[in-house]
């Protein structure tokens, strides 16, 4: 079990080497998080969606993501949405961080819908999003909310845990 925690480990830290840009990064590590998640049946069908609150210059890199990956046979779709009233199902919505302010909005509409919210500004995991990217000496890491995560039906790996630099309770 430890060669298999490793041998994924391994692959994470090389598909993340920091030869990429930083915005091509998050673009592996949000396909990285999905493979270490699982949402419930009814969003386990149909398309994978992962939802962009407004423009971020990772959307080219997920664009790409998408177009060459799949997650459990699913089609990735990329959906850009401008407010967040826009937005319907979503597996994930990727909030950057000119749109942080936006996030309070965005969990009242979503409810207890089985939507990953992913952030990329300093305290936003502590304010409700699953995941939030923190970048520190030049390297991606990520804060991880569990129980944000569970609350809404989605289950987190223990594999992922165990990656994240902080676990928020």
């Amino acid at each position: 079990m430890k060669k298999l925690f490793f041998g994924f480990l391994a692959i994470f830290v090389l598909q993340i080497s920091t030869a990429a840009p930083l915005s091509q990064n998050y673009a592996v590590y949000i396909y990285n998080f999905m493979k270490y998640m699982s949402w419930p049946a009814n969003y386990q069908a149909g398309d994978f969606v992962i939802g962009v609150l407004g423009y971020t210059p990772h959307i080219k890199d997920l664009h790409h993501l998408a177009i060459n990956k799949k997650i459990n046979n699913q089609q990735i779709i990329i959906k850009v949405f401008s407010e967040p009233a826009d937005f319907g199902k979503c597996n994930i919505l990727f909030i950057p961080a000119r749109q942080s302010e936006k996030i309070e909005q965005c969990m009242e509409l979503l409810g207890n819908k089985p939507t990953v919210i992913i952030t990329e500004k300093v305290g936003m995991a502590k304010r409700g999003s699953c995941i939030n990217f923190i970048t520190e000496d030049n390297k991606i890491q990520f804060e991880l909310n569990r129980t944000t995560a569970q609350n809404i039906g989605v289950q987190v790996k223990n594999d992922l845990v165990k990656l994240a630099t902080v676990e928020l309770e």
